[in-house]
């Protein structure tokens, strides 16, 4: 199932998958220019830090001529912390952890495999309610681990899990499904190359971590 998935990606970035769909039809659109005037519209815009490690990510192969380069953070929905990292360390004590209450997301439930809950915890609901319902996931958003070797490990939140929230190890960001599918934009982030762009902007000295400037990355997408 892996190489199947692999071997999806690999021929959808490169054209394969949509050849016999292009033929005879005129793909001289301005996908790139729509979106860039969807995401000047919106009301909460995405402000990321950080240096910009990919401004020449996009020459790294050659897109279809239905296809564009598009940085991930502007295909976000246009909501309230709509990409994020789990609350500020200060502000996440262990002593607020309980036995029922709202789910807490660790590194060990994000896997490229799908999202697995094991060992639960949880977080007071009052806590929760009172400092952390901005890391808050309902179903079907992106999660991507900032630790791990390589981190960057991607996989999609149940969407009939209920809600949970998200540690400061755990980013998320909530994909408009009407621009580009979360599934694809998971198998992006666990692709072969995505992963070798990862381990080369990835810093730390005892254990490798990105943080939200990964989201300036740009991804392939296309219009159908």
């Amino acid at each position: 199932m892996k190489d199947f998935r692999q071997q999806i990606l690999t021929q959808a970035v490169t054209g394969k998958l949509t050849a016999r769909w292009r033929e005879g039809k005129d793909l001289n659109f301005t996908y790139d220019l729509k979106i860039e005037e969807i995401h000047a519209r919106k009301l909460n815009p995405i402000k990321l830090r950080g240096k910009d490690f990919f401004e020449n990510a996009a020459s790294l192969y050659t897109l279809p001529p239905s296809w564009k380069w598009v940085r991930l953070y502007k295909l976000v929905k246009d909501e309230k912390n709509s990409i994020c990292a789990g609350p500020f360390g200060t502000i996440f004590k262990a002593k607020d952890f309980k036995e029922t209450g709202i789910p807490i997301i660790f590194l060990k439930h994000v896997k490229k495999e799908g999202f697995n809950f094991k060992k639960p915890v949880y977080m007071d609901e009052e806590v929760w309610e009172k400092f952390h319902k901005d890391y808050t996931v309902n179903g079907g958003e992106l999660l991507v681990t900032k630790l791990g070797d390589p981190p960057g490990e991607a996989t999609i939140f149940p969407v009939d899990f209920g809600i949970a929230m998200v540690t400061p190890d755990v980013m998320k960001a909530n994909i408009d499904n009407n621009i580009i599918l979360t599934k694809f934009v998971s198998y992006f982030f666990n692709s072969s190359s995505t992963k070798e762009i990862v381990s080369e902007i990835s810093f730390g000295m005892t254990r490798l971590r990105i943080d939200l400037g990964m989201f300036k990355m740009p991804i392939p997408t296309q219009i159908l």
